[in-house]
């Protein structure tokens, strides 16, 4: 099933919730407003055999070189601008398809309404793999695909940003090419207007500067400060939050906690955790997959507030440090020698040569234990790509600081705080067998049912398939879904355009200062959300069992995921009605 099929069997969940919602807005909320699609063309050189002498051809004999092009496809998907102006990423990837920008622009949609920022859906891409482009070569894309697009973004109309290997230098490029097009345009209406009127000092009217029409560009061409931070960074505010939730229910940092159904209850439970949480977050244990930005940042802001990031991963595989990791010297180890593996950081102090024995015994047993699994004939009962908790115990009871893991074996570690920061789908709903028939040690995902984290961070795009979800909602696994979690990103970016819009650009500090109380507003929402839609549902269940007492009840509340879907799709659909669709 695609991406965008997926999407609109999951809404049909919601459909019933707005039964005074006219057909025709439910229908146009379904559909994207509009889908660009463009060719764009990049030169490339080929060598051809020189032209022989007496061939007819002699004058073209110097020639050595051809040029010719390559042909990419691109898009541009635009789902809703009922709340503002279109707001989305541009990726590049050969795995770019048009129902993945449709799917990933309904989303962007629902973040931007969780965040409540006045932004609807958009994403771009272009299917390129730009490791085989020259420097040349991507700037010309980079720029091609701003001309095919031109007409489709503006500060008012569509604001795009860095997505999947484009970064702030493809938003300079394009916002040079998008500024030049403009005043291409500017001057052909200009010289219309001289030779009608007669006039000759029309030209010298200033060239348009449009900053706001890009975002996430570096620093010197409108960029924010506190931008590159700002996705991880909203990631851990809304743990802590989620944190002050668990452990004080009635807490209520930004909104004052509404007088309902739950008032006098204990903490949310189902399709949440149990768990109480310690009261020293120095007792709470991190593993984040993916140790790019918005994995680097989250374990970086994670560590600052306390936390004990205990695992951390990249492509390549992953690093387990039971006491602890530094996040800042482990980054510079892996820039330093190309690999986490080996880079055990913990206080201000990395230990590389000590481990590396340990790094081959490791590695050892893991091809040992794949084995035992690929033979096995009964893989639930000897499926355990970690060593047992024993032998956790003893790599910190030796002094040994750390081992190299998996991927997969990340995922499946014991910590309270498990935060998928790098693909989706690495938390799947597929069988034990299945999974372990494959043949890769590397490999980035993991059947839900071997997940032992208590709280799901996801902070990467759709890191828990559907399936993974229900499996995980009634193992009581807390999952708090990627449209709040990593919405700092979108929200930092929001920030850059407004400050694009006022020409006053705030320091990091008050960016930072900003960004939290949006994000801690955003976690409010869902939460009181939450809460109202649990009420709901206690409320028919008294009124179906005719039961008074609710502690008698069995638990039900929608998950943290439906409830931030239900609360996007009302401020959404909101916005439609007033605007009379």
């Amino acid at each position: 099933m695609s991406q965008w099929s997926q999407i609109l069997k999951f809404l049909g969940k919601f459909r019933p919730l707005f039964k005074d919602v006219p057909e025709s807005r439910w229908q146009k909320l379904l559909k994207h407003d509009a889908i660009h699609k463009a060719d764009l063309k990049v030169k490339k050189v080929e060598k051809v055999k020189k032209v022989k002498k007496n061939s007819g051809l002699s004058g073209l004999s110097g020639l050595s070189n051809l040029p010719t092009f390559q042909t990419f496809s691109s898009f541009r998907a635009q789902h809703n601008n009922s709340r503002g102006p279109y707001k989305g990423g541009i990726r590049f990837h050969p795995n770019v398809t048009e129902d993945e920008v449709k799917a990933l622009s309904f989303w962007m949609s629902i973040k931007c309404a969780v965040a409540d920022i006045p932004y609807g859906g958009a994403k771009g891409g272009v299917i390129v793999d730009p490791r085989k482009l020259t420097a040349k070569q991507l700037e010309e894309l980079s720029r091609a695909y701003a001309r095919a697009f031109a007409g489709f973004i503006g500060p008012d109309q569509d604001i795009p940003a860095p997505d999947v290997n484009t970064n702030g230098q493809i938003m300079a490029w394009m916002l040079d090419e998008v500024e030049k097009q403009a005043n291409r345009i500017k001057g052909q209406k200009v010289e219309k207007a001289e030779n009608f009127s007669g006039l000759s000092n029309l030209s010298s009217l200033s060239n348009f500067s449009l900053p706001a029409t890009f975002t996430g560009k570096p620093i010197e061409l409108g960029g924010s400060q506190g931008r590159e931070e700002a996705t991880g960074f909203g990631g851990v505010v809304v743990l802590k939050e989620l944190l002050n939730k668990l452990r004080n229910p009635q807490s209520s940092t930004v909104i004052p906690a509404k007088a309902g159904i739950y008032s006098n209850r204990s903490p949310i439970k189902s399709g949440m955790t149990t768990w109480a949480p310690p009261s020293r977050n120095q007792e709470i244990t991190v593993a984040v997959q993916g140790f790019g930005n918005v994995g680097y940042w989250f374990a970086h802001f994670a560590d600052a507030a306390g936390f004990k990031v205990v695992a951390v991963s990249d492509s390549k595989g992953g690093i387990y440090v039971p006491d602890g990791l530094n996040p800042e010297l482990t980054l510079q180890c892996k820039q330093d020698h190309g690999y986490l593996a080996g880079c055990y950081c913990v206080g201000s102090v990395c230990d590389i040569v000590n481990t590396t024995v340990d790094d081959r015994k490791w590695k050892v047993g893991v091809e040992d234990r794949r084995s035992k699994i690929e033979k096995s004939t009964n893989p639930s009962s000897t499926f355990n790509l970690l060593p047992p908790s024993s032998t956790l115990h003893h790599l910190s009871s030796n002094k040994i600081k750390g081992s190299s893991i998996t991927n997969a074996e990340l995922l499946a570690l014991p910590v309270d705080i498990l935060v998928p920061a790098a693909l989706e789908n690495a938390i799947t709903g597929e069988s034990l067998r299945n999974f372990s028939q494959r043949s890769s040690v590397s490999q980035t995902s993991l059947p839900a049912s071997k997940i032992r984290a208590k709280i799901i961070i996801e902070m990467a795009n759709g890191p828990t398939t559907p399936e993974a979800d229900e499996v995980l909602n009634k193992k009581g696994v807390l999952i708090l879904p990627d449209v709040l979690c990593n919405s700092g990103g979108v929200t930092g970016s929001y920030f850059e355009w407004v400050q694009n819009r006022m020409g006053y650009y705030w320091t990091k500090e008050e960016m930072l200062g900003k960004l939290e109380l949006k994000m801690q507003q955003a976690f409010e929402g869902m939460w009181e959300e939450q809460k109202r839609l649990t009420g709901q549902q206690v409320e028919k269940a008294e009124k179906l069992s005719n039961l008074s007492s609710l502690s008698s009840l069995p638990a039900f509340e929608p998950s943290s995921r439906f409830s931030a879907y239900y609360l996007a799709l009302k401020r959404i659909l909101k916005a439609m009605e007033l605007r009379g669709q």
